[in-house]
């Protein structure tokens, strides 16, 4: 099979911890991109903070970020792909979770707000690569729709969580965990399949030529997707089950792997 669409997650998949591209798998990347390969990032970030890798990897495809809430050009403000959580549906997550102790981010516009002060907002803003604003309330910006809302978990009750929010607002909004310690509340059809469902149609590729690279469970439906669904070493287990492929190397070098077993 010739594959011509190749989607990338970022953390967990292309980024370690330090949060770097690993400049030997960046080269490779542009190198196979001269021959015609299309890549595309699929990351639970918001734009502004996945556009830099994006553009360090030489993508010049439609990006997919939030987790496939947005799809949008690399090179000028077009959206092709815009779903955002209903305010109803965003409201009633925080009063759930409002006895918990949890962190509170809301993503409106490409802009993320917060009304819990914790050491971890700035850890999460270098992260994300912006700026994080503080507001006395998050629910008082929600008289429009967010694009995401995120709550920082304690380790080990994100899945406790995740059912207490499923429970109530079943499938009215869509609930993942990008890593261990996030929960992400979504609209229902945001998911990182479907958005690159709707790219590859976009640029003619099919299913079947397209590979979707990921590590965590918020990347199920693009790796069950694609025509050859990887999970890279460190992947979650849920994820490396489903997959068609688990690499034997970790983080970008498991993309590495991909690339020389199933492209060069």
């Amino acid at each position: 099979m010739a594959y011509k669409l190749v989607a990338l997650d970022l953390d967990g998949t292309m980024l370690d911890d330090d949060k770097i591209l690993n400049r030997n798998t960046v080269e490779m990347i542009r190198e196979v991109s001269e021959r015609g390969v299309r890549f595309t990032i699929a990351t639970g970030r918001m734009s502004r903070g996945a556009l830099r890798y994006a553009d360090e990897l030489g993508v010049d495809t439609p990006v997919i970020t939030y987790n496939g809430a947005i799809m949008r050009s690399m090179y000028s403000d077009e959206v092709y792909r815009e779903l955002k959580v209903p305010a109803e549906q965003a409201r009633e997550a925080l009063r759930l979770l409002r006895d918990e102790p949890v962190l509170r981010y809301a993503f409106l516009g490409d802009d993320v707000f917060t009304d819990t002060a914790h050491d971890w907002t700035d850890r999460y803003a270098d992260l994300l690569g912006v700026d994080i604003h503080h507001v006395a309330d998050v629910r008082e910006l929600l008289g429009e729709d967010p694009t995401m809302l995120v709550f920082m978990v304690p380790l080990g009750r994100a899945q406790i969580l995740t059912q207490t929010l499923k429970s109530e607002l079943d499938s009215q909004v869509r609930i993942t965990n990008s890593a261990d310690w996030f929960l992400d509340v979504l609209h229902p059809q945001a998911t990182k399949g479907l958005a690159l469902a709707q790219l590859a149609e976009r640029l003619g590729i099919e299913r079947e030529e397209v590979i979707a690279i990921g590590d965590n469970i918020n990347d199920l439906e693009m790796v069950e997707y694609a025509g050859l669904g990887v999970a890279v070493a460190n992947a979650a287990d849920e994820l490396k089950a489903i997959a068609d492929y688990v690499t034997e190397a970790p983080v970008s070098e498991g993309v590495e792997e991909v690339i020389r077993r199933f492209i060069i």
